[in-house]
């Protein structure tokens, strides 16, 4: 399972991205992997806060650095 960070992130594109690193496995392996592979995106588009629930559940923090359009986790 992926989960996208980015709110106004699109099904296409995360559709696309999945098929950016299925290109990279096996071809042999690419059809289980595709059919196991789902992805967590904002619904609706724009609203943060069902990721920032699942994040908050799992522990996992992270910061969008609005300047350098990314998202980073605090340094250790």
């Amino acid at each position: 399972m992926t989960i996208d960070l980015e709110p106004n992130e699109t099904i296409d594109k995360a559709r696309a991205m999945r098929e950016r690193y299925l290109a990279r496995i096996p071809e042999d392996q690419r059809a289980a992997a595709r059919a196991g592979w789902t992805f967590l995106l904002a619904a609706p588009p724009g609203d943060a806060a069902a990721i920032h629930r699942v994040a908050d559940t799992v522990g996992f923090r992270y910061t969008y650095i609005k300047d350098r359009a990314e998202w980073r986790t605090p340094r250790r």
